[in-house]
């Protein structure tokens, strides 16, 4: 059970009214039928079970409130039961999600990876690529299932890099709001992978280096190492794109030694 983007909606509402909210009010505010209230308010409830919680009450006419001390209990928990897994990203987020995944990732991606990242079913996730697809072929940019390979983007690759420049822009805030919900560094190489494609696309940003630079020592404390093969690669292409050799050279060199130290630590 997840809650979805209009359940972290509605959630966010009820916790922070000092009063009752009618179905008329929740109805206008979320802009969205009566019938999808209830929907939303049972599907609510069911998901605040699952962390023993009574869930949404409702007093006569005056409309639904959630108990006070219920509401001192969530917004304590907020790091465990309003992020992470429990959150299921609307169709805008999705389609952020699938297309600089594709673009960023230096590993097969399946359906079954999207099912992990985005917790909606396979169908949704195949209707999801179609648009996805379509939408893309407008650029003349190809995304095709290979059964070696994944799913993969092909075309010119100016117009891909600007495809993903505008997609990181126009939704950065789906972004932030999925992405944000997975705390692991993972993330944060995808994000760092999103700032290399924009910065040194468009301009050379030292700032963007030293940012690298510090999470890759940050990795490197942690033994990490797969991490910091797969960011030091992805920032060694993007530079040698931009002619920026001496840096495309270091991060190889950061590439290697992430390898030598899996090799040592019979990872690989």
């Amino acid at each position: 059970m997840y809650l979805t983007k209009r359940g972290t909606t509605l959630l966010s509402m009820l916790l922070h009214t000092t009063s009752y909210l009618s179905i008329e009010d929740l109805q206008n505010r979320m802009n969205v039928s009566t019938r999808t209230v209830y929907a939303e308010i049972k599907r609510m409830n069911s998901w605040l079970e699952t962390h023993q919680l009574s869930g949404v009450q409702r007093k006569g006419h005056l409309g639904y409130y959630l108990n006070p001390h219920e509401k001192e209990v969530i917004l304590q928990k907020a790091d465990t039961i309003l992020v992470g897994h429990d959150y299921e990203p609307c169709v805008k987020e999705r389609r952020a999600i699938l297309l600089l995944s594709i673009a960023c990732s230096e590993h097969c991606l399946r359906i079954d990876d999207f099912m992990k990242m985005t917790k909606v079913s396979r169908n949704t996730l195949l209707e999801d690529m179609k648009q996805l697809k379509e939408a893309l072929s407008k650029q003349e940019i190809t995304l095709r299932y290979q059964a070696a390979s994944g799913y993969v983007i092909s075309g010119d690759e100016r117009a891909i890099e600007l495809c993903v420049i505008g997609e990181k822009q126009r939704a950065s805030q789906y972004i932030e709001a999925a992405y944000a919900r997975i705390k692991d560094a993972s993330h944060e190489v995808f994000q760092l992978k999103i700032g290399i494609v924009h910065d040194l696309y468009l301009t050379h940003a030292p700032q963007r280096f030293q940012q690298i630079d510090e999470k890759l020592r940050k990795l490197e404390e942690k033994n990490e190492y797969h991490e910091v093969k797969e960011l030091s690669q992805f920032a060694a292409k993007y530079c040698e794109k931009q002619a920026l050799y001496e840096q495309s050279v270091f991060y190889l060199n950061k590439s290697l030694e992430a390898d030598l130290h899996m090799k040592r630590m019979g990872l690989i």
